[in-house]
């Protein structure tokens, strides 16, 4: 080998290495770690709320079993301070709970709870993932939240959107029988209900529109050009799904297959936002043995069948919250590793445009 081809050689290496460094340097600097949660939980749906991020509730490994594991507290996000404060705690500790903001009210519906015996009201032993039909708001200025209503049945992993005033939650898992204090007593669900606030507590206030392709939990929901989309999740018999659904707002159905790609990864417990002209996927779980964790953060515009990564969550996480605001997506909670273990206080912000 020629001193020249050595030379030729030795810079093309040095040019290949700085550019892996420079693409490392720039998914770090996608990522910005701020003030942590003061409680850390997983399985949370934050919400951007009167320009501060909610947290409401949610389940910990370092939570006291006594309690269930799981917490009532509500955790403020003030975003221009970087600063965290508690809010009107919840009247029971609960999780997998959808918190949804409408106007100036908040509101969460469903989520699991510790589960109470009939007979005496004393705590099934292990009975965590009792299903609830709550529907509680916590008004403007408000100390205390308040019971407005019940869902048609108990439902939690879910997901939810906003459309027109309206509470749209979709999929999730509720029991089928007497039995509604462990994991294993749900089912999943296809249902697609819309909620009407203004007529609640009246029954009638729950609608069901056209129902989901399949049945499916622990899914994640973006909102686009009219488009709501349902991505990913889990069926409690197959496992993850790289599934796509979207409903059309206009015609209410549900458009084709055809036109709603895949998922790369078959994922469940993750959180989507929609960002400017594109829908950005963080984290989630996978569903066999190992259970993995997931990092890649993929995003894609609905008129392509294609998504693109940009980037990794790191750490990697499930069962955390994604909210948008501005440019911006706020990366919250969550756990390190499938399950319940590991449970992260961390806080982050990730900027597409920082590539």
């Amino acid at each position: 080998m020629s001193g020249f081809t050595k030379k030729y050689l030795a810079l093309a290496l040095l040019c290949c290495s700085l550019n892996l460094a420079a693409q490392q340097n720039n998914a770090v600097k996608q990522l910005t770690t701020l003030a942590p949660m003061p409680i850390a939980v997983q399985e949370i749906y934050p919400v951007l709320h009167q320009g501060e991020i909610y947290v409401a509730g949610g389940i910990s490994d370092a939570l006291s079993e006594q309690d269930g594991q799981m917490t009532a507290a509500v955790q403020i996000y003030d975003i221009a301070k970087n600063q965290w404060r508690r809010g009107p705690d919840l009247p029971q500790g609960r999780h997998h709970a959808q918190l949804v903001s409408v106007g100036s009210d908040l509101y969460l519906l469903g989520g699991f709870v510790r589960a109470t015996s009939v007979n005496n009201g004393q705590f099934w032993q292990a009975g965590n993932w009792q299903a609830s039909a709550d529907i509680l708001k916590l008004s403007a200025k408000a100390t205390s939240w308040q019971a407005v209503g019940k869902l048609p049945k108990p439902l939690a992993e879910t997901v939810s959107f906003v459309k027109d005033g309206q509470i749209h939650l979709l999929g999730g898992r509720s029991p089928v029988g007497p039995d509604n204090s462990q994991w294993q007593h749900h089912f999943d669900q296809d249902l697609h209900w819309q909620i009407n606030l203004s007529a609640l507590p009246a029954s009638g206030a729950v609608t069901e529109l056209a129902r989901l392709p399949v049945k499916k939990n622990s899914a994640a929901i973006a909102v686009l050009n009219n488009h709501a989309w349902w991505l990913g999740g889990r069926n409690r018999d197959l496992g993850n799904t790289t599934g796509v659904a979207a409903f059309d707002f206009v015609s209410a159905v549900w458009l084709p297959a055809v036109q709603t790609p895949d998922l790369p990864e078959a994922q469940a417990g993750l959180a989507a936002v929609a960002l400017g002209q594109q829908i950005c996927l963080f984290g989630g779980e996978g569903s066999k043995e190992p259970k993995n964790v997931f990092s890649t953060i993929w995003c894609f515009t609905p008129q392509t069948t294609s998504w693109q990564a940009h980037g990794k969550m790191q750490p990697a996480r499930h069962g955390h919250g994604a909210v948008a605001v501005g440019d911006a997506v706020y990366l919250i909670g969550g756990a390190t590793v499938a399950g319940l273990n590991e449970t992260s206080s961390i806080l982050q912000r990730w900027q597409l445009g920082l590539e």
